[in-house]
Parts: structure tokens; C-alpha cells; sequence
């Protein structure tokens, strides 16, 4: 009866090791195991340990909420009253897939790297539609690093 508790015990730390590291953006599945090895110490350690921040410029798992790409529509024009720090960004590449969100610095290192240009459609919330980094004159200046 003694082995059944410790088993017990042992996969219920697991688990409350697993939740909390995936709250605190860390691999639940790896946790879950180091929680049963370590028990409270690894749970401790979790806690010890900063939470990991989310990369905003990787590929999406599932697309944002946003229109479908159709040719010829009007969309927003990207003002100067919002900030490029504080909106998000997606892009298309050459094959469809679609990257963000990325805040506009991680769009300007996109163009320095190659991965975006003219061409290359873009969208964020405040667009209705994507649009060609050229069909925004203001954002490729900006992308590009030029002055105005």
C-alpha cells in the first residue's frame, strides 16, 4: 500500500510541475519528468527559474485573425499616430507561409536578412487586408531605414 501513495505522490507532483512550467512557458512534458525524479526540489527550482519569454518572430500555429488575401480591396492606411513599437506584424514568404507576430524591429532585421522584400505581402490588425510592403510607401521607407 506504502509503493501505491508513493507512486501516487510522485505523478501528482509530476503534474503540478508540468502545469506550471507550461504557465511559465517552459517544456511541460520535460518538467513533468524531472518533477517526478527531483519531486518538491524540482518543483521549487521551476519556481527559482525566470519564466521564458515568447519569441515573436517565429512562425505561427495557427493563423491570425485576419481576412483572406483579396486583390483590389481597400485597406487602412498605416498611420503616424499608432506606433510601429506597439503593432504587431505578420508577413507572407515566397511559398504562403505565414510569419508573426513581430514587432516592426523584427520586420527591419526580415528585410537586412533577405527574408522580406517590396513584394512581400503584409498585414496587422489595424489593416483590413494584406498588402505589398510597395503598396505602403511610408512602411517601406521605414523598413528599408531611409529617411523620409
Amino acid at each position: 500500500m506504502y509503493t501505491f501513495f508513493s507512486v501516487l505522490l510522485w505523478l501528482i507532483i509530476g503534474a503540478i510541475c508540468s502545469r506550471t512550467a507550461k504557465q511559465r512557458g517552459r517544456s511541460p512534458s520535460l518538467w513533468f519528468f524531472l518533477g517526478i525524479l527531483l519531486g518538491v526540489i524540482g518543483l521549487i527550482i521551476l519556481y527559482i527559474l525566470p519564466p521564458k519569454k515568447i519569441a515573436l518572430a517565429t512562425a505561427p500555429s495557427s493563423p491570425p485573425l485576419s481576412p483572406p488575401l483579396i486583390e483590389g480591396t481597400p485597406s487602412l492606411v498605416v498611420t503616424e499616430s499608432a506606433p510601429e513599437t506597439t503593432i504587431l506584424w505578420y508577413y507572407l514568404d515566397e511559398g504562403n507561409k505565414q510569419f508573426g507576430p513581430m514587432s516592426f524591429h523584427a520586420l527591419q532585421t526580415a528585410w537586412d536578412e533577405d527574408q522580406i522584400t517590396s513584394t512581400t505581402y503584409v498585414w496587422n490588425e489595424q489593416m483590413e487586408n494584406w498588402k505589398t510592403l510597395e503598396e505602403i510607401p511610408d512602411l517601406l521607407d521605414k523598413v528599408r531605414r531611409t529617411p523620409e
